[in-house]
């Protein structure tokens, strides 16, 4: 059985430079080595070819550019996250009094409205103490019908009271809580339409009198009235609270950012810091520049360790640079006589009935195969096998393969991925295969890219990552193996084959329980492009506007400086 080799990594991007034929030792110092915590292996410092055996025509994908050093990504530029002076909250001109000695202060044309308006609220105290009294001993019941009576008061009088107006709407968005907590929503519901009588007060409470769109509707009619700015800003801090408890962060966000603009608090500051960290997690999926803004809005409101520390890493996953690493052993790397026994090997792990000698296997699926003939090499050929497992307990499950055929036999060069799909718990899928014969380029004779992803069932959503993969073979002595191997970065999840979740499957999950995933850290790596040639492994990123971004790696010092073993093609 094969033996893992100690893995190493040779890392691109460090700058760019046209010197694309270089000695190990020197490449090595050009590009770095990511991850080493030992000295990397060097060859030789002289070059794995003859000089009158390279092609004097060869132009450097990078010749001519100016050599640039690599350049930590200037600091996200974030705007003051209060924005008082920009974008003021809104402020009432005139405050209506209170008291009768207020309503005596204004003009003659002015008192008598007022003092109707001071007197509906003195008939309203009585209650108004009721209801406070009744939230205090969590009897929402009583609170929301006194509040609803102290209301009525002012109404008939042909007033209006912002004060009174948001104090019984918190009142009711605490008693939706209340019933969310203690009562059995869909129980109220089928008593309440199974019975000929009256609904319980418990049941109107929870199904009639708190419904959020009304909430939301008292709160924003008490806010478009006049009032102090330490009333408004009360309010202000009451609705992002529902906001906020309604899954809509950015609102939630606005309506704290304004009231901390009208009055600095500490608990308004917390709640504003955490709506936006919320507001950057719903954003992180489709929007991942603007996620970033907020998490650092956030930080400046409220600094905190670890959200610090996430957003290092998310900078530090931004400025990931290529990597060129080993290419780990296939954990099924023994050579088989023919097909059926290599099929009968990579299935048997899949399976929960193991096979018996006498049986069919028809579980492989092969592409054509690709011949790969070079001076000095054996005649071999590559393609892809696709597995399908015989059981279907949780819909089809397999994986996929580039296969090698030798006169020995056949045997894995490099796994794909798996693939599971039809399932309700979890997804995979491999994509996007390509396997590009490469005729002149050292060492290599295989250039193999493709698109690998797995999802785990997260509620009512998939908790989904993809990414495109890199790999390098070549005929190596007595047998193809695979030398290097890249993760290209991240790609958009494109499995076809993906049913909905359990809770959705059962009904549970609705617009209102809705929660978008969170990007993950590795969703905010740049992806890489990589093109090969007769010398040189192309590098540069997808989202670079101009070839900046461009590196050349030879292909032959590249490879050989990954191995820990002696190795064809490579100086001695």
């Amino acid at each position: 059985m094969s033996t893992a080799r100690s893995p190493r990594s040779l890392c691109g991007l460090a700058r760019r430079d046209r010197r694309c034929w270089l000695p190990s030792c020197a490449l090595l110092l050009l590009v770095g080595v990511h991850g080493c915590g030992h000295t990397p292996v060097v060859r030789t410092a002289e070059p794995a070819l003859e000089a009158d055996e390279l092609d004097d025509e060869f132009v450097s994908m990078c010749e001519g550019a100016e050599p640039r050093r690599a350049t930590a990504e200037e600091a996200l530029a974030v705007a003051d996250p209060l924005r008082c002076g920009q974008e003021p909250p809104e402020r009432s001109e005139t405050v209506p009094p209170t008291t009768a000695a207020g309503c005596r202060a204004l003009p003659a044309a002015e008192r008598g409205a007022c003092t109707g308006r001071v007197r509906a609220l003195a008939r309203a105290a009585a209650p108004l103490r009721r209801a406070r009294a009744a939230q205090a001993a969590d009897d929402w019941v009583t609170a929301v019908e006194s509040f609803s009576a102290a209301l009525e008061i002012v109404a008939v009088a042909g007033y209006q009271d912002p004060g009174l107006k948001g104090e019984a709407a918190w009142a009711r968005f605490r008693a939706r809580q209340w019933c969310e907590l203690t009562q059995d929503l869909e129980e109220l519901a089928y008593q309440d339409t199974a019975a000929d009588e009256e609904p319980s007060p418990i049941a109107h409470l929870c199904l009639s009198a708190t419904l959020i769109e009304d909430i939301v509707l008292q709160l924003d009619a008490a806010l478009a009235l006049d009032m102090s700015d330490e009333r408004r800003a009360m309010l202000l801090y009451n609705a992002g609270r529902v906001a906020l408890d309604q899954r809509d962060p950015a609102t939630g966000a606005e309506l704290l950012r304004q009231s901390l603009c009208l009055r600095p608090d500490d608990t308004v500051r917390e709640h504003y810091a955490r709506a936006l960290w919320a507001a950057g997690d719903a954003q992180s999926g489709a929007e991942p520049d603007a996620a970033r803004v907020l998490y650092a809005q956030s930080l400046r409101v409220l600094p905190d360790a670890r959200g610090a520390a996430a957003v290092a890493e998310i900078e530090q996953a931004r400025v990931r640079r290529f990597a060129l690493e080993s290419a780990d052993v296939p954990r099924v790397a023994d050579i088989y006589p023919n097909l059926d026994e290599l099929c009968r090997a990579l299935l048997a792990p899949l399976l929960n009935e193991p096979l018996a000698p006498d049986d069919d296997v028809h579980a492989c699926d092969v592409d054509t195969w690709d011949t790969i003939a070079r001076d000095g090499e054996p005649t071999w050929a590559v393609a892809v096998l696709r597995l399908t497992s015989p059981e279907l307990y949780d819909g089809p499950e397999g994986a996929q393969y580039v296969v090698a055929r030798t006169t020995a036999g056949v045997m894995v060069l490099q796994e794909l991925g798996r693939e599971h799909g039809d399932s309700r718990r979890e997804n995979a899928y491999v994509d996007r295969v390509s396997v590009e014969i490469l005729d002149d380029t050292p060492r290599a004779s295989v250039a193999i890219t493709w698109n690998a992803g797995e999802a785990s069932a997260s509620d009512c959503d998939w908790d989904a990552s993809a990414s495109a993969r890199l790999s390098l073979c070549g005929w190596d002595g007595r047998r193809p193996r695979c030398f290097a191997s890249a993760v290209l970065g991240p790609v958009d999840y494109g499995s076809e084959t993906m049913l909905p979740t359990i809770q959705e499957s059962l009904g549970h999950c609705d617009d209102d329980d809705y929660t978008p995933p969170v990007r993950s850290t590795f969703g905010y790596s740049p992806l890489y492009r990589v093109t090969v040639n007769e010398r040189e492994l192309v590098v540069f990123r997808d989202d670079a506007e101009d070839e900046s971004n461009t590196t050349c790696l030879p292909v032959l010092e590249a490879v050989c400086a990954l191995d820990s073993r002696p190795a064809t093609g490579c100086p001695p």
